[in-house]
């Protein structure tokens, strides 16, 4: 009777799942071509402020001209010192971003300087069609249905995808990073679950890359796994003595936080102690800029507004000591003292005003998340299409971690949920506490909603084509009557 139940629980065939899989991959492959003909060599990469338009026979120094003095800018420039063989360390650039996406953009610029835009594309549409691809294949695992997973190509239609990580975001780190992440978390979540150390440990370290890329990445994996590490070992203290497969086992996920740990320490020590410099950040929130910038539009004077004592005396403090870092001729000292008493003051204001700082950078959440990717926040809070699209990411979202809770006695969920939960935390906390808010910020938050929800439904509609079978099953047996309740 087992290997019947098996039989109807688990198709379709290792065969036809290879074969499925390769022309879903096919068709993401088409979908790219179709949005690199359109986008680019018609338009290009539209940017309000970007005149004229960049388009892929754009080169590097295109869009560090035209972009200003802006992150794709910084990761062009970091690129070329990789390149030049120079120690990257005594760049500012090394000292502020991470690692990953430098090294991309260099392999992109030795391909071809002159035709860097190009390259970029070319490497996102590989890499979002490989991970369209894997996870076609895993969403055919779980459903059961070889025409389940081309829901996922219409995430494609979306503005999220052809306004930005299709268009300005090839020049940014999230695109690719986002790209990876997802497939990685699914099997992260499904070798974790079946008790698999050695893909558990594979997905652990692809993770780890996405970390690389991007150091908002590189929190929510830090952050997931400590969580999951943590979660382990209480079910494992609730669970010791009792056999069975429903829980999550401790040595999986012990082994990917000790590799991750290891990873960013060993970088930490090359890169002069920290994995990336971001000191100064603490300097931010008690800044005074007129007129206000994408800072103070983002959220970025919360404190100064919760804690107007605290923000004055920060502000006379920073002018006294940048006035007496003139008179000096080696500031470091100085300087890192100065971050430091910043960092004091806004730890502060978080732990004495916590709600205050929250109700009011949740209001800044909200007008980012729905607003549209190349825009600004105050211009599009409508009820238009763009509004609805968004508003079915935030559904998405709720009705995967409702599925996520509904099937929490499967390992596989109960993993999946916490990524989800850690996801969207270790994304925002930052920007919720000292940084501003920006809207391609919650991009990740918003595909990782979609992918979730697809997760979810693909396991509905397994549920929805097994148990009838079983029941079919069962009942056929001699001497058995079951009522599947």
């Amino acid at each position: 009777m087992t290997e019947s139940l098996n039989e109807v629980a688990y198709p379709p065939a290792r065969t036809a799942r290879v074969t499925l899989w390769i022309i879903f991959l096919a068709i993401s492959i088409l979908s790219f071509a179709i949005t690199l003909a359109d986008e680019y060599a018609h338009k290009g990469i539209v940017v309000a402020y970007l005149v004229p338009p960049i388009t892929t026979a754009s080169s590097a120094g295109d869009v560090v001209t035209r972009f200003g003095e802006c992150d794709p800018s910084s990761y062009i420039k970091e690129a070329d010192i990789l390149l030049s063989g120079k120690d990257p360390r005594k760049d500012v650039y090394i000292k502020i971003w991470a690692p990953g996406f430098p090294v991309m953009e260099a392999f992109a610029l030795g391909l071809s300087h002159n035709h860097f835009v190009r390259n970029m594309f070319l490497i996102t549409a590989a890499v979002w069609s490989l991970s369209l691809g894997l996870c076609g294949a895993a969403l055919v695992r779980l459903s059961g249905s070889i025409l389940f997973p081309f829901l996922l190509l219409l995430v494609l239609a979306t503005h999220l995808f052809n306004d930005y990580l299709l268009n300005e975001g090839i020049v940014y780190s999230e695109t690719i990073g986002i790209a990876l992440f997802m497939p990685l978390m699914i099997l992260f979540c499904a070798s974790w679950a079946g008790n698999k150390l050695c893909l558990t440990t594979c997905a652990a370290l692809g993770l780890m890359f996405v970390g690389f890329l991007r150091s908002q990445f590189l929190l929510i994996v830090e952050v997931t796994f400590t969580a999951a590490t943590l979660y382990a070992f209480v079910v494992w203290i609730l669970y010791r003595g009792r056999r069975g497969t429903g829980r999550l086992r401790v040595g999986p996920v012990l082994i990917s936080t000790l590799l991750l740990l290891v990873a960013v320490n060993v970088y930490a020590r090359w890169n002069d102690g920290e994995f990336v410099h971001n000191e100064y950040f603490y300097r931010l929130p008690w800044r005074v800029q007129s007129p206000p910038d994408m800072f103070d539009t983002g959220g970025m004077g919360v404190l100064c507004q919760a804690d107007g004592k605290t923000c004055d005396r920060m502000r006379m403090q920073n002018a006294h000591d940048d006035a007496r870092m003139k008179t000096l001729s080696d500031t470091t000292s100085a300087q890192r003292q100065n971050w430091t008493d910043n960092k004091r003051a806004v730890i502060h204001t978080l732990l004495t005003r916590p709600f205050r700082v929250l109700s009011m950078k949740s209001h800044y959440f909200i007008r980012y998340f729905f607003s549209e990717p190349l825009s600004v926040p105050d211009q599009n809070m409508g009820f238009t299409y763009l509004y609805l699209e968004n508003a079915l990411f935030a559904i998405f979202g709720l009705l995967g971690l409702a599925g996520c809770v509904a099937f929490r006695r499967f390992p596989f969920f109960q993993a999946l949920g916490l990524f989800f939960l850690v996801g969207w935390f270790g994304s925002c906390i930052v920007n919720f506490t000292v940084l501003h808010f920006e809207v391609r910020y919650l991009f990740f938050g918003k595909v990782l909603n979609c992918f979730v929800f697809a997760v979810v439904l693909a396991h509905v509609c397994r549920m929805s084509m097994v148990w009838p079978n079983v029941q079919r099953k069962l009942d056929s047996i001699d001497g058995v009557d079951v009522a599947l309740v």
